[in-house]
């Protein structure tokens, strides 16, 4: 009889035993030593180590700038970036899917992006992983935009007027925007390579008015006066 239990306990003991199929991380337990589980009782919760999925939300405005085949063959790049207390690390990804169904509340479409088990940048790379509940910033590649510019947004004025320098005048020209961020703005028609942006405030600005560059070593000059 002390043999039989013996082998009983033995047994008892290697279907006492949890193995995940993969290498990973416990997120958490919910049973302790010596506690008495029951079937279908959930015992805890991990996930695995190497690539991770994020899900990001995409507003609907910003959809126009996503490429057509997001769920196609081609792998759309991401770059997903986490900071914090100065430090700074960049993951390679890339978007993997996107969900059907559009949320009601948000009006934002779910995607997921996967990441890479490493950073491609930053320092310390080898010791910091991704980790669930951390706060990442996403940047996906969008469509492509050819012959466009880029400027600080206070250079374009009211009725997407530029300033621009020519032949000693001033020349304001109309542009089309076809973005706007919070710092700049990306400008598709209205200027052409080689246009001299003015970025010094102009009072009472007209367009053909008389305008004189000032150099730097005339501005260090009034600088030193002062």
């Amino acid at each position: 009889m002390a043999r039989v239990m013996f082998e009983t306990a033995k047994l008892d003991l290697e279907r006492s035993a949890i193995v995940a199929p993969f290498d990973g991380w416990v997120l958490a337990k919910t049973i302790e030593v010596g506690q008495h589980v029951t079937i279908g009782q959930g015992m805890g919760r991990i996930y695995s180590s190497g690539e991770m999925d994020i899900e990001v939300r995409i507003p609907v405005r910003d959809l126009k700038w996503l490429p057509a085949q997001l769920n196609g063959d081609a792998r759309v790049a991401a770059d997903v970036i986490f900071e914090n207390q100065g430090a700074r690390m960049i993951w390679n990804g890339h978007v993997t899917r996107v969900k059907a169904e559009m949320d009601d509340k948000t009006r934002t479409l779910p995607m997921i992006i996967e990441v890479d088990e490493t950073p491609k940048s930053g320092e310390n790379r080898s010791s910091l992983r991704l980790r669930p509940g951390m706060f990442v910033t996403v940047k996906i590649k969008g469509k492509e935009v050819k012959h466009a510019f880029v400027l600080p947004r206070h250079l374009v004025y009211q009725g997407n007027m530029v300033y621009t320098f020519e032949d000693d005048h001033l020349k304001i020209k109309s542009v089309d925007i076809l973005r706007t961020f919070k710092d700049s703005v990306i400008v598709s028609q209205g200027l052409s390579d080689g246009d001299r942006i003015i970025k010094t405030p102009l009072s009472a600005a007209t367009d053909g008015m008389l305008l004189r560059i000032q150099t730097e070593d005339r501005a260090q000059s009034t600088e030193d006066r002062k």
